[in-house]
Formats: C-alpha cells, structure tokens, sequence
C-alpha cells in the first residue's frame, strides 16, 4: 500500500470514537492512535536509557551535556550537581522541597532504571525502610493543597482510569483528609524492582512498569508541573465528552515513543491548542510540535523529516512539525521567518535565553505522559502578539477560567500577518473581530458573550468604538491556591 496515499479520518472516528474529527492520515500511522478511547491506551512503553550505579547523578547530566553540547541550560547543570549531595540521607535520596533543577537531575538519574516503580500515598507515612531486597532510589515527601493532591490522584490512575467522574475524584480526596483547601503531605517512594512490592493499602496507589512509573516521575520532579495542577480545570477536562483531544495526543505521543530514541525525545515539545486541552479549556485543533535541530539528526531522523518534507510537515496526518532544516523551515522556504520567531523573538517573550533554553529549561514545559508540553505563560505571550480574532478568543476565555487573569492589550490599528499587513482601523473591522471572537467563544468554549463584553475584555478605548462597560461573573478561586500559583511563579523563575 502506497503510505504517502491520503486517506480522511472523519468516518473512522465517527464510528470507532465516537467523535467528530476530521483529518487526514495514513494507514501506516493508524496503529499508533488508541484502541479504546474511554481509556488513555498507551500502547507504546517509553524505554529506560542506559544503566547507572546507584546515586551517579553526574552521568545523565554528562550524556546530556555531550549530545546536546550546546545547551546554555545543561552547561549551567553541571556546575550544581554536586550540590545535590547535601540532600542525601544515608542510602536513599530524600526530598521535601520543589526546586527546579535539583528535580531535573533527579528525572533524568530516574530515566535510568529499567525496572523503576513507584508507590505512593495520600494519607499515611510508608515505612520503606521494612521493604527487604529492594533497592529504593529516592523518596518524595510533599504537602499539597487539595487541588495538586486531586490532579495528583488522577494522574496517578491515569491508565487504569480508576476514576471515571469529577465527583469520584472529590469523594476519594474528601475520604483522604482534604475536607477543605488545606495542605497535607503525601510521600512517594521510587524504587528499583522486577516485581510490585505486595503493599496492602487501598489508599497507596502503584506504579505497574517503567512508563507509568517515568511518566508519574516527570510530573512529581518537575515544579512547573504543580503549577499546572494549580490552574488545570481537572473538572472540565474530565467532563470532554469528544475525545479527538485525547486521540490527538496518544496517537502522537505513541508514535513519538515507539519510532523515536529515548535520548531524541527531549528535542520534541508540544505547544500551542494542547496546552489548552491539557487545561481542561477545549479540544486542540491538531498537533503542533517544534524540534531542536542541533546536533544534527541521526539517520533515522534525517528519514523520518526527508518524508515529512513531502507532506507538509503533517506528523501522523495531525500533526504540524518545525525543526530548521527540514520541510518549509529552510532558507527561501515559506518558514525560514522561524530563524527569528522561533530561536530569538518568541522565546524573549517569556524570559527564555534562546531556542534552547525554551525546549529543554523544565521552567517551560510540563510534563505530561513522558512528553514535553510548553508552559500555558509561554504560549499565552505568542496569543497575544497574533491579533487574530482566534487568539482573542483563547484569552479571553483563559482570564474567564483562570484564578490570575493576563491583561489583553487593545488591538493595534494595523499589524503584519503572513507578511501582509492588516488593520483594525475602523469601528466597522473591530467590531467584525468582535463578531468573530464571540462565534469562537461559543464554538470553542461554550461561552456566551456580548459585543459589549467582549469589546471591554479587549480594553478598546470608546475613542475607538462605543462599548457598554458589562462585566461578565467569573468563577471563584480561593485565595490560598492563588497564593500557591504565586509562590510556585516566584520560585520558577528563580
């Protein structure tokens, strides 16, 4: 069968997922989407890198370091790693803090044990020092609020999908102790072991193999991760009843797993419409993902970007792939402005150093299922600058969600879109963007606003347009997760 042959999926997820998604793909890629959309069917098993001794934290910064030469951020690594002893209690590496690159070492010293598991529990103290013949590598003691313990909770049973509903969420946290918004401590314990310790607990959840074990890991040793869980919508995300959002991210998210080497998986980051699935905003309209293109690609990479030079970059028919030097981001290709959006200007947006510093700095991504996801502030400040009525959207429905509303400038009276320039210089054209924002609103959100609201979330001065002043109801936050985001922006930055 001819693989570059197009074929629509519409008719297939209609009747096997039950959803309304048309795309376009090709069959050799259809084994990699899920079987069985009410689970998150990960059919593909991230792989451990190569073996480690025990408590060698400097070799994975040194791998890293040599294949990603470089990296400022690495470079920056090498001289804290040793700090890191000044945590370790006897044999075991024990932690009861966030810090954010402390936390990458101890992920990437993980991402070496093959049979790497994990437990961990939401109301009591695990006595890991009973467990005999196990190696245990590290140990995580935390006090969460409600929310990061809920997310936590969910995450956790992710595949299993122990927990189908919002509500069974809520009842299993309330049965833990989170009457109320306060914090509690959970402890997790990573180990080494072909078998699942046999620990009898039904509040004590385990971690079956090495993918569920890593994937949990990325998200508990990654701080901007708990910044996520403080403003992820974990009741609207559950509540999706289309699931092309979830098709869209396993479908690539086991493709990436199963074709590319563990060591290349850093150079993939997701970004845009998924950060706002993962958020529990909307369903993504496809997949964009952006590459590091230095060192140059091994040979199964230089084959895997030479097809896709063909296709349009459309990674499995859903998804779109930059990485410089290959399809349109080439120079005189329709994408070598890249050179200066994506490896300078961008990346200044939200205080990266560089390209670099944006794909592999944990400061900017999440970490959700083994995969890299940028930061909701970093793609936020790339929604701002696009002026297009798709983009108003989106942030006007984040500050209608979130507990910290961004301010959205007015829109410019003329801007530059694929190199052609466009204005809103009359009533008539921003109130024709004001029409648009309200169908995406709608469409997009479900959301319901007036021109009138949508002109004053846009800050448009009345010399400009004649606005009444509404002011739509938005949804209560509690001040100490507001203060929690906060404290975890601060440190972030640090």
């Amino acid at each position: 069968m001819d693989l570059k042959k197009k074929y629509i999926i519409d008719e297939i997820c209609r009747d096997k997922y039950k959803c309304d998604f048309r795309r376009e793909f090709r069959p050799y890629f259809l084994k990699y989407f899920p079987d069985n959309t009410p689970n998150w069917d990960v059919k593909y098993k991230l792989k451990s890198l190569s073996s480690i001794d025990k408590n060698d934290f400097l070799k994975p910064m040194d791998e890293l370091w040599n294949y990603y030469d470089n990296i400022k951020y690495f470079k920056s690594l090498k001289k804290k790693v040793h700090t890191i002893k000044n945590y370790l209690k006897g044999d075991v590496l024990v932690t009861t803090d966030l810090d954010v690159d402390r936390d990458f070492i101890i992920l990437n010293y993980l991402k070496h044990w093959e049979n790497l598991k994990y437990m961990i529990s939401f109301n009591q103290s695990i006595k890991y020092k009973k467990f005999d013949n196990v190696n245990i590598l590290t140990v995580r003691k935390l006090k969460v609020n409600r929310k990061e313990a809920m997310c936590l909770l969910f995450w956790a049973n992710i595949q299993s999908i122990k927990y189908k509903e919002y509500d069974e969420i809520v009842r299993k946290i309330k049965s833990l102790g989170w009457e109320k918004d306060e914090s509690r401590q959970i402890a997790i314990i990573y180990y080494d072991s072909a078998n699942i310790l046999d620990y009898q607990d039904e509040n004590v959840f385990q971690g079956a193999d090495y993918d569920s074990s890593i994937s949990f890991a990325g998200m508990v040793y990654n701080p901007t991760n708990f910044l996520y869980f403080n403003e992820m919508r974990l009741d609207r995300f559950m509540d999706m009843k289309n699931c092309s959002g979830k098709i869209l991210l396993l479908g690539t998210r086991n493709y990436l797993v199963d074709e590319i080497e563990s060591m290349d998986l850093n150079r993939f980051l997701y970004f845009s419409s998924i950060i706002f699935y993962l958020y529990g905003f909307r369903n993504p309209n496809d997949i964009d993902l952006t590459v590091y293109y230095d060192p140059p690609p091994e040979s199964y990479l230089k084959t895997f970007f030479e097809y896709y030079k063909t296709d349009g970059n459309k990674l499995l028919g859903v998804g779109d792939v930059s990485i410089r030097g290959y399809g349109t981001w080439i120079k005189g290709g329709v994408k070598e402005h890249l050179d200066e959006w994506f490896l300078k200007e961008w990346p200044r947006l939200f205080h990266a150093e560089d390209y670099g510093d944006m794909i592999f700095n944990p400061r900017f991504y999440i970490n959700i299922l083994g995969i890299k996801v940028i930061t909701m502030s970093a793609d936020l400040v790339r929604r701002m600058i696009r002026h297009r009525a798709a983009s108003y959207a989106d942030l006007i429905a984040y500050n209608h969600f979130m507990p910290n509303p961004v301010y959205i400038e007015e829109p410019p009276k003329k801007y530059i879109v694929s190199h052609k320039e466009e204005t809103y210089n009359t009533p008539e054209k921003l109130r024709d963007l004001m029409r648009k924002i309200k169908n995406y609103l709608k469409m997009r959100y479900d959301l319901k606003y007036t021109i009138d609201e949508i002109a004053n979330e846009l800050n448009l001065s009345r010399n400009r347009i004649e606005y009444k002043n509404e002011i739509h109801e938005k949804e209560f936050i509690p001040l100490s997760v507001r203060s929690k985001v906060s404290i975890i922006r601060e440190m972030i930055k640090s």
